[in-house]
């Protein structure tokens, strides 16, 4: 199995809001993977502040009466992550298998 489908293989069963870690922007970077999340039925937003990401979280559950699947990139390290997301978005996030955190160290652990 691919790097790239870990990836996947982390998400695929996932509703709601996840939030991806992606302090390298391993996957932001990767319209490969980009385009297959979103294939899986994911809304992508990049977390710039927690105002848009509320916003845009709130849209989307209108749109498709709360059935919806939001991937939420954050490009800092987790613990950023726990002070800058809303708590509410936070616990929505973990009430479906919590944050999911890639990293080179992850993907190429002999680097």
């Amino acid at each position: 199995m691919n790097w790239r489908e870990n990836i996947f293989g982390e998400i695929k069963n996932r509703t709601g809001v996840v939030i991806l870690n992606d302090h390298n922007q391993i996957i932001s970077n990767d319209d490969e993977i980009l385009k297959r999340i979103n294939e899986m039925g994911f809304e992508i937003t990049k977390f710039t502040d927690s105002l848009s990401v509320r916003f845009f979280i709130e849209i989307k559950k209108q749109e498709l009466q709360n059935e919806f699947k939001v991937i939420i990139l954050y490009d800092e390290n987790q613990n950023n992550a726990e002070s800058q997301i809303p708590f509410d978005i936070l616990e929505e996030c973990n009430s479906n298998g919590g944050i999911v955190n890639f990293s080179l160290d992850d993907i190429f652990p002999k680097l």
